[in-house]
């Protein structure tokens, strides 16, 4: 009896929505030996289970005795305690051989406060709109709501000063066109690859607005915004801002028709506004989460192996 053993989950904080996680020990059952026939290799049987709180693992596949892999099930917040069956070749769990962990994983939310790739991609807009076209550009900061109907005054922004460019919270529209399921990630030196989730893709559209109080003036920084549009074709993000060894992705970036808002005011505003669009932003990793989109990784083979009458022939993998 091989009686198996956990000793670590990584990651050891996993996302209530479940993630890919890699489980260390001892004695987990291997893959079994396939019949010796002539026809189709059946579909060859589980050789564990692995439950957490109750709940079944998915994709499943072990690496060696002291290493196995699989996709985590949605979880609450909190500790889980992680179940490990070796099975018999029907499926069944083998007498003895099961061993149930407590506290090597623990379930987590995601932290709103934590910068996720969505709010950088805003900042960087941000970034170049102010080193480029006026150091007074700004997010939207205010919202028209008030919990006094009667006294709601719909005013569009409050700015310290004039002029400025601001840019409105950004919107979302999927775009299927970059959406892709399979991204192979090879690391230098190996032929690992990981399987990530479906990659969901959207344009992210930001309602960009110029104000001053002088007519000319106006004019002069609606064409800046223009003449950056058309320099600037792309925005770059860097891809992890703590390791830029790993470089930037670049995002198409257009804008649309500007024209003016409103009508003449008591404050003498001019304002123009128009639309600025990056296309095929893609919604990667939880931030605090690591990995969370990956549902499995694996290798390649260099070489396939097989027989025919009495030849071995080798091809590449």
């Amino acid at each position: 009896m091989a009686i198996p053993t956990l000793a670590s989950a990584d990651p050891a904080v996993l996302f209530t929505g479940g993630q890919f996680v890699t489980l260390t020990g001892t004695n987990f059952r291997g893959p079994y030996t396939p019949p010796n026939t002539n026809g189709p290799l059946p579909t060859p049987p589980p050789t564990m289970s692995i439950t957490f709180d109750g709940v079944p693992a998915t994709k499943l596949a072990w690496v060696s005795a002291t290493e196995v892999s699989c996709t985590a099930p949605n979880h609450d917040p909190g500790a889980v305690s992680i179940v490990l069956k070796n099975l018999d070749v029907n499926g069944a769990p083998i007498a003895g051989e099961v061993v149930t962990a407590s506290g090597i994983a623990t379930y987590a939310r995601a932290d709103l406060a934590i910068e996720d790739d969505f709010a950088r991609l805003s900042r960087a807009l941000l970034r170049l709109l102010k080193q480029q076209t006026i150091a007074n550009t700004v997010m939207t900061t205010e919202v028209d709501y008030t919990d006094n109907a009667g006294a709601m005054t719909f005013d569009f922004v409050n700015v310290a000063e004039l002029p400025c460019v601001v840019l409105g919270a950004p919107t979302t529209k999927q775009n299927s066109f970059y959406d892709l399921d399979l991204v192979p990630e090879r690391s230098t030196g190996s032929d690992t690859f990981e399987q990530r989730r479906f990659m969901r893709t959207v344009d992210v559209t930001w309602k960009l607005t110029v104000l001053d109080q002088y007519q000319a003036r106006t004019q002069n920084l609606l064409a800046l915004v223009q003449k950056f549009f058309t320099i600037n074709n792309w925005l770059y993000l860097d891809r992890d801002p703590s390791d830029l060894s790993l470089g930037q992705v670049r995002y198409e970036m257009q804008c649309g028709e500007f024209g003016s808002v409103g009508t003449p005011n008591n404050n003498n505003i001019r304002m123009f506004s128009g639309d600025v669009t990056v296309r095929g932003f893609t919604f990667e990793d939880v931030a605090g989460f690591p990995g969370s989109m990956v549902s499995r990784r694996g290798g390649t083979a260099e070489t396939i192996e097989f027989v025919i009458g009495s030849e071995t022939n080798t091809v590449p993998g």
